[in-house]
């Protein structure tokens, strides 16, 4: 048998063969290609996932770090409000200097109270703060030298007048104000990062 009339017998067949393995080969290539695809987009967008959750753990640690310093600063002017309105209640006459001191001793002492907790926060605060960044520490301590000159004012108020222990606790006030809206500010930049 001859090659040329073997083709040219057969020659649909091998054609039809041929088509059918060059289809075979293209469909492979394209399977190989689009799964390859898929496999680079899979790991973007684990590589993503990864990202977000990173940033999301950011965020939360970040929340939970301002949410401290933040307690810290209330707990602070509450305690403030506290010796605020022992000292009132001194001024009206309704109890008297050793009173005074009992009562504040015993807020000081009581660990449920605002007074006993802001002692044990002080410490943690000023090291998130510093965390923050050197502006936010900055201000931090501000308010921190904020409330004890109004603690000095207060624990000798026989010295001070009632307008200047007022400006001390409005100067505390407003300098604690700006901290809660420089440690929003914080969280809003984190969460477009």
């Amino acid at each position: 048998m001859d090659w040329a009339t073997f083709f040219k017998d057969n020659s649909t067949s091998i054609f039809t063969l041929a088509g059918v393995f060059l289809g075979s080969v293209i469909t492979f290539f394209i399977s190989y290609l689009n799964n390859r695809f898929e496999a680079t987009e899979r790991s973007k967008d684990r590589e993503e996932q990864r990202r977000e959750a990173k940033t999301q753990l950011t965020l939360e640690l970040k929340r939970k770090d301002i949410e401290i310093i933040q307690n810290t600063i209330d707990n602070a002017l509450k305690s403030m409000e506290i010796v605020l309105e022992t000292r009132t209640k001194e001024s009206w006459g309704r109890i008297s200097d050793e009173e005074v001191w009992e009562e504040l001793k015993s807020a000081i002492l009581d660990e449920k109270s605002r007074m006993h907790q802001q002692g044990e926060s002080d410490m943690i605060a000023e090291k998130l703060a510093f965390t923050l960044g050197d502006e936010f520490h900055s201000d931090y301590r501000k308010f921190c030298d904020l409330c004890a000159e109004y603690w000095s004012r207060m624990l000798n108020s026989s010295y001070y007048s009632k307008e200047d222990q007022d400006i001390a606790f409005f100067n505390a006030a407003g300098s604690a104000a700006k901290l809660h809206n420089l440690m929003n500010e914080k969280l809003i930049s984190l969460r477009d990062t």
